[in-house]
């Protein structure tokens, strides 16, 4: 692995290390992201809620605090660990299924969940129509997706992680929530560094 990827798994892909676990403990460069994700999801209390790369579990704590109960996986470690002393009493309480893994194979069944997240991690995701496939088939019908990703046009203030991540256009990223059987697909970017999809499993 060459020193560049090594810096960009550290910090922002697979979050390890003191760095890795000072930069996410707060998420705070993701709070506009985490805002717009939640008023799009438009969680009800009862509901339950999966999230794709949980990374430190400040997303997920705010969540949880809305909606019944929740999943969440990540392939970091550390992000786990972060995840799982921030949300110690969700898990304590049953509320929080928590697990280390692979985003492509996520380790529920069948129309689990309610609605699904996923925020600023999208980009790094080495099989995009995998890992959505896996979502809509944990999500029962009628269940909610939102994204949110970086927009194309945020790789000139991402630098050097704009190289290893990806980017679509609004229009690729709907073919390929559309591709993975998702109905009432909307992708949309916010000014110049956020986009977002909105999506419904199937009925």
């Amino acid at each position: 692995m060459s020193l560049r990827d090594r810096f960009i798994d550290v910090t922002a892909r697979k979050p390890s290390g003191w760095i890795g676990r000072s930069l996410y403990r707060e998420s705070r460069p993701h709070r506009q992201g985490f805002d717009r994700l939640k008023t799009e999801l438009a969680l009800r209390p009862g509901e339950t809620v999966v999230e794709t790369g949980c990374g430190a579990g400040v997303l997920l704590q705010e969540m949880l605090a809305v909606c019944a109960a929740g999943a969440a996986i990540d392939h970091s470690p550390e992000m786990i660990a972060l995840s799982a002393e921030r949300n110690h009493a969700a898990i304590a309480a049953g509320r929080l299924d928590l697990r280390l893994g692979d985003v492509h194979a996520l380790p529920w069944a069948d129309a689990s969940f309610d609605a699904a997240a996923s925020a600023h991690m999208f980009f790094f995701v080495a099989d995009p129509g995998r890992m959505l496939a896996e979502v809509r088939r944990v999500l029962k019908p009628g269940g909610r997706l939102v994204i949110v990703t970086a927009a194309r046009s945020a790789s000139l203030f991402l630098r050097p992680y704009a190289p290893a991540m990806r980017y679509y256009s609004d229009a690729d990223l709907s073919g390929l929530v559309t591709a993975a059987g998702f109905v009432a697909v909307r992708v949309w970017t916010e000014g110049r560094h956020l986009q977002l999809a909105h999506a419904t499993a199937p009925l």
